[in-house]
């Protein structure tokens, strides 16, 4: 079980850095990649801690939370893709998606 946190955490960051450097890559503009490159990631983690980690103020049910997770992967796997990084936006959200669901199986409610 230990591997499947690992693993997930290795997803959620990744996700951020995703997110962070498509924003960077994606202004045309100094102050638009500064903002895209920091206000993304911020975004994802406000929502992340909000609403899906274990110790969220406002934590969803399952299926909201799970749709929400899949969604916020979606994103980062789209930024990847858009950055650049085709192939492995494929395996990034597979990952996610297959992580995401073993959690839900396995009655894993501590991730």
């Amino acid at each position: 079980m230990i591997i499947i946190a690992i693993v997930r955490f290795i997803l959620e960051v990744t996700a951020l850095l995703a997110l962070g450097y498509w924003g960077f890559e994606a202004g045309t503009e100094v102050w638009h990649k500064v903002l895209f490159g920091f206000t993304a990631p911020i975004l994802m983690a406000a929502l992340w801690g909000t609403f899906i980690s274990p110790k969220a103020p406002k934590r969803l049910h399952e299926g909201p939370r799970l749709f929400l997770e899949i969604a916020l992967f979606a994103l980062a796997a789209a930024a990847m893709y858009g950055s650049g990084f085709e192939y492995f936006s494929v395996i990034f959200m597979l990952m996610a998606m297959v992580i995401s669901i073993l959690i839900r199986v396995l009655k894993l409610t501590g991730l």
